[in-house]
């Protein structure tokens, strides 16, 4: 997806057990960006590796096909990406979207298909599936075809659902949940192969949702403010829990910025057991954040136009921090 000066959530959610009034609830576990002891991150077409420990972060492997790529899993041996091909693109500002994946050591690409917002579950990976030629000079050659699964290698492909462009696709309780933008946005819900379909939330969200308990936690833009809620899915009400956009999720807790400033926008730590907020950092404009078990990757815009892209190894509290990369995008 094109990185824009609105702030990009993370088709990437961290999974783990959650701990909500001091009891352990389920939570979302199948897709994760940490295998053993590293966390897995992708700035500027590079993968890094962070130590989840330690926060000592090591270079994997440059991705020469694309200066945009995103992690959204780690399983096994392998690391899967996206990779956007936006930049090399003539005549549009748009982008196509692959999903690859490639050995933990750095070896074996593999294109897996054109699609976005891809999610692991079991031994499938379920994505929005796309139809373009990258040789096209205008942006009416691409499509969606809709909701599908694949195994890990890319093969047996299988239509589930048709849809329009989405914006994250995640799954839980063995339900599929995606959101979707367009004419008609919102969320929808449908069983693992693709039947009993409907529509949940008729909002446009985020780029990215975490699910715990019996909630979804989103946010979603009425009008020109950003609101965190919690939805809850066996009745359907909505709570109000902060002003802002949810960026990122770890454990129970959502990591989410407040409102736009010229100046400085606050990154906040919410927790969901108890409802505490405290703030981690505050920069210019968050553009995507990674959550791990002690460390946070935050990519935000800097006050410098030569290298305009900030990347931060930040602890949750905010007071330890290292300036992992810095480059230009445009």
């Amino acid at each position: 997806m094109k990185k824009q000066t609105k702030a990009l959530g993370l088709f990437l959610m961290l999974c783990c057990f959650g701990i909500f009034f001091g009891k352990a609830i389920k939570a979302e576990a199948s897709e994760t960006v940490t295998k053993g002891s590293y966390t897995y991150f992708a700035e500027d077409g590079t993968i890094y590796k962070m130590n989840s420990s330690s926060g000592k972060v090591s270079k994997v492997k440059k991705i020469s096909q694309s200066n945009t790529v995103e992690i959204f899993a780690v399983k096994g041996s392998w690391i899967y990406i996206t990779v956007d091909d936006y930049y090399s693109v003539k005549g549009t500002d748009q982008s196509w979207v692959y999903v690859y994946r490639i050995k933990t050591n750095g070896k074996s690409l593999q294109n897996l298909g054109k699609g976005s917002c891809p999610y692991i579950y079991g031994n499938y990976i379920y994505f929005n599936r796309r139809s373009f030629d990258r040789n096209a000079t205008t942006y009416d050659d691409m499509k969606s075809l809709g909701i599908y699964r694949m195994k890990l290698d890319g093969s047996s492909k299988k239509k589930l659902a048709s849809s329009a462009y989405c914006q994250w696709i995640k799954i839980y309780n063995k339900k599929i949940y995606y959101s979707v933008t367009g004419s008609d946005p919102g969320v929808y819900q449908m069983d693992l192969n693709g039947k009993n379909g409907k529509k949940i939330m008729s909002d446009y969200t985020s780029d990215t949702a975490y699910f715990a308990g019996n909630k979804m936690y989103v946010s979603y833009t009425p009008s020109s403010t950003s609101y965190v809620y919690s939805y809850d899915l066996t009745t359907g009400s909505r709570t109000y829990l902060a002003t802002g956009t949810l960026m990122a999720a770890y454990n129970g807790e959502l990591y989410y910025h407040g409102t736009y400033s010229a100046s400085n926008t606050t990154l906040y730590r919410y927790k969901i057991s108890t409802g505490a907020k405290s703030t981690v950092c505050k920069r210019t404009l968050f553009r995507n954040v990674i959550a791990g078990k002690k460390w946070l990757i935050i990519n935000y815009y800097r006050g410098n136009y030569r290298k305009n892209i900030g990347v931060d190894r930040i602890t949750k509290n905010g007071k330890s921090r290292k300036v992992i990369t810095t480059y230009f995008r445009s």
